[in-house]
């Protein structure tokens, strides 16, 4: 969707009362609503493993460095 040029994520975050955390170094942003109370403090992801598709353990560092897409439901 184009947006007017500057635009400002952060008062966005405000007016919609959304969390707004940022990596600066991979230069991402997440804007979503908090969860239990709490807003995220950083868009580092924590140590993470979950089972493959065989039922083994994968660990999502292994794919540190690579583009991804991560989606995730509750």
């Amino acid at each position: 969707m184009p947006l007017p040029s500057p635009f400002d994520l952060g008062e966005v975050a405000k007016r919609l009362r959304m969390a707004l955390v940022e990596d600066e170094r991979h230069g991402l942003w997440a804007l979503g609503p908090e969860s239990g109370g709490h807003a995220l403090t950083s868009a580092e992801l924590p140590e993470i493993v979950l089972p493959d598709r065989d039922g083994r353990d994968f660990e999502l560092r292994a794919l540190r460095g690579t583009e991804m897409i991560m989606v995730a439901w509750a």
